[in-house]
């Protein structure tokens, strides 16, 4: 780096601009980690901020990551760059889920670790969604310009568009399905399966079929969507005590939201039908605590009384007499997921087009065999 450069362009730039001709060149490959901040002062004879803000544009602009323990590391932008670049389109999430939920903040993470740009679409009718199918197919036939892609939160009123992608060949992942959707680009959490398996673990422990009572999500429709989660997780619940012999289970409370409160009550009406329940099965954590709120306060012990199990891992603030046994599969990975299996579309990596987050089992101590 000659003093005639220096004075040219700021210096920080020209850190900057010598470090992308190394990446462009191969001299450091995607995953390679570059020279640390203090190697590089010493190489370039520059001041601490000069390869700070130089080291931070290239994280800003998706080139390079920086972890703490490990360094800086050049990203899969090296890959991009000499190529088309790709943005990703995220439908119907408003800023604040963005914000507050995990996976879509692993996805965008990813995505940047990845070179790519995340374009969110916060609320689009029928038609904008439409509109933005027929962007991404038009960048199939634009062999210049920029690679497009879809990222959707579900299925539901969504499923004309991906059809659409999915018969064309077009990029596009489902973010969080609940059950297998075989030929369809998705990520899969089964809590169909979690929730046949919970039931299954009350069956074995002793309890009849018929002395297990349900807590469940809502049902609005008389014919439910299948890839909605609460749909998903009742069919899973049901089935089980279907294949142990009870053909019309009777003890089922639906409750609108995944609240305490809706749990409580959801568990006073049904031990206000019959007092013979030996165990609960409960859609989501809280609804489990609520539950197990109404329980105690009519004098039953959990698990000596009455079992409790539930879908998901209950959150550390929900106050609990017991660990709860619980089926999950943690939302952690599913942002990545998609953008690992969008990757792969675009012909970048080697992600399978369906990725199945496995399902993770905590016993807890809210399962007896009945006393009666």
């Amino acid at each position: 780096m000659t003093e005639s450069n220096l004075e040219i362009q700021p210096k920080y730039l020209l850190l900057k601009e010598l470090i992308l001709e190394q990446i462009a060149s191969g001299t450091y490959a995607p995953g390679d980690r570059i020279p640390t901040q203090r190697e590089l002062m010493a190489e370039h004879n520059l001041s601490y901020s000069t390869v700070s803000r130089a080291l931070q544009e290239l994280v800003r602009e998706g080139f390079i990551t920086r972890l703490v323990g490990s360094g800086s590391r050049v990203s899969e932008q090296a890959r991009v760059k000499t190529g088309r670049p790709v943005c990703i389109h995220l439908v119907g999430i408003p800023a604040a889920a963005q914000r507050g939920l995990r996976m879509f903040q692993d996805l965008l993470e990813r995505v940047r670790e990845l070179g790519a740009r995340l374009e969110p679409h916060e609320e689009l009718d029928q038609a904008g969604r439409a509109a933005l199918v027929d962007r991404v197919l038009a960048s199939l036939r634009d062999p210049q310009g920029v690679r497009e892609a879809l990222v959707f939160p579900f299925f539901a009123g969504n499923r004309t568009h991906i059809d659409r992608l999915r018969l064309a060949g077009a990029p596009y992942v489902v973010l969080d399905v609940p059950l297998p959707m075989e030929g369809y680009s998705v990520v899969l959490r089964d809590h169909k399966a979690a929730a046949r398996a919970l039931v299954d673990r009350l069956l074995q422990a002793g309890h009849r079929p018929e002395r297990i009572g349900l807590i469940l999500g809502s049902r609005d429709t008389k014919e439910p969507d299948p890839l909605q989660w609460d749909t998903a997780k009742a069919e899973g619940a049901l089935e089980a005590l279907r294949a142990a012999g009870l053909a019309a289970p009777e003890f089922i409370e639906w409750q609108v939201g995944p609240h305490v409160e809706a749990g409580e009550l959801a568990a006073a009406r049904l031990f206000d039908r019959t007092g013979k329940l030996t165990a609960l099965f409960c859609d989501n954590d809280k609804k489990a605590a609520g539950a197990c709120r109404h329980l105690r306060a009519r004098g039953r012990k959990i698990p000596a009384d009455v079992s409790v199990v539930c879908i998901n891992r209950p959150a550390k603030n929900l106050e609990l007499p017991v660990a709860l046994a619980c089926a999950w599969a943690s939302p952690e990975g599913v942002g990545r997921a998609a953008a690992d299996s969008l990757w792969a579309q675009l012909g970048l990596g080697t992600a399978k087009a369906v990725q199945e987050l496995p399902l993770r089992f905590e016993d807890g101590a809210s399962i007896a065999a009945p006393r009666n």
